[in-house]
């Protein structure tokens, strides 16, 4: 190898396609997951909408048992299971 040493790296981004075919709380999960600490503001910035509308979604998922509250509004975080 010309005397040159090293490792090549391969990162797949993910494309509007498959971003695409993500349901809306599956989106909501997923901001959730990269930042437990968010808001539902920052979340609805983030999609697109209004933060009334990830209150509906996120009431939603806390019913089906996929999401659960840790600590106060302030300073608690999200644990998604």
């Amino acid at each position: 190898m010309n005397g040159v040493e090293g490792f090549r790296v391969t990162v797949f981004k993910a494309t509007q396609k498959d971003t695409q075919k993500m349901t809306f709380d599956e989106k909501i999960i997923a901001v959730m997951k990269n930042n437990p600490k968010v808001t539902r503001h920052d979340i609805a910035s983030l999609l697109g909408t209004s933060p009334n509308t990830i209150k509906v979604h996120i009431a939603k998922l806390k019913k089906e048992g996929r999401l659960k509250r840790i600590g106060p509004d302030k300073g608690g975080y999200w644990e998604v299971e």
